[in-house]
């Protein structure tokens, strides 16, 4: 049976004037325990991942979700280190109060790209195609492979660019937001 791997997580804090609490930005580095890096049976494949972005609460309720996964094994740590549900909230709970500031989130977590799954065919709409090319994405596939999706990626050079790739999750045709390319 395969399982998920979390091998690091960072949590960076987001204050703006006028905001009831801060928006927080909760990443993890994760894989497959039976996908291996091309050309490798040694190291395990890994992406990193945006997880949860919001209020505090918001993101413990994904947090949270995340946890029930290591009642059952699916989650775990490296190594078939496995672990409570109740350590995992209470990991993430410190993490949350260690948060580092938006502004050194590519200090702290050197991402260069990031990937949208749009929905084939898409952008359809005029507002949908500003979109894109607002935030300068290229289109790098389109439906070749997978009928249902286009990738387009986003260079992302400052904490603007990740906010402005972020709020494109919340458009009709976005299939997902998935693979943060971070520098190693």
């Amino acid at each position: 049976m395969s399982y998920t791997i979390e091998y690091k997580r960072k949590v960076f804090k987001e204050t703006e004037p006028g905001d009831w609490e801060p928006t927080f930005w909760a990443f993890v580095e994760q894989g497959d325990n039976n996908v291996y890096e091309a050309g490798s049976r040694r190291r395990r494949a890994r992406d990193w991942e945006l997880i949860a972005r919001g209020w505090s609460y918001s993101v413990i309720g994904k947090i949270c979700q995340r946890a029930g996964a290591t009642e059952g094994g699916s989650l775990q740590y490296p190594g078939g280190h496995h672990t409570t549900p109740e350590e995992y909230i209470k990991s993430w709970r410190a993490a949350l109060v260690k948060a580092k500031p938006f502004s050194e989130i590519l200090t702290h977590l050197p991402i260069y790209k990031a990937t949208i799954f749009l929905k084939a065919g898409a952008p359809k709409s005029e507002y949908d195609r500003s979109c894109i090319e607002e935030i300068k994405a290229a289109c790098v596939y389109d439906g070749m492979w997978r009928e249902q999706e286009a990738v387009y990626v986003k260079t992302i050079e400052t904490p603007e660019d990740l906010k402005t790739w972020r709020n494109l999750a919340y458009r009709d045709n976005v299939v997902s937001m998935r693979s943060l390319w971070v520098r190693e």
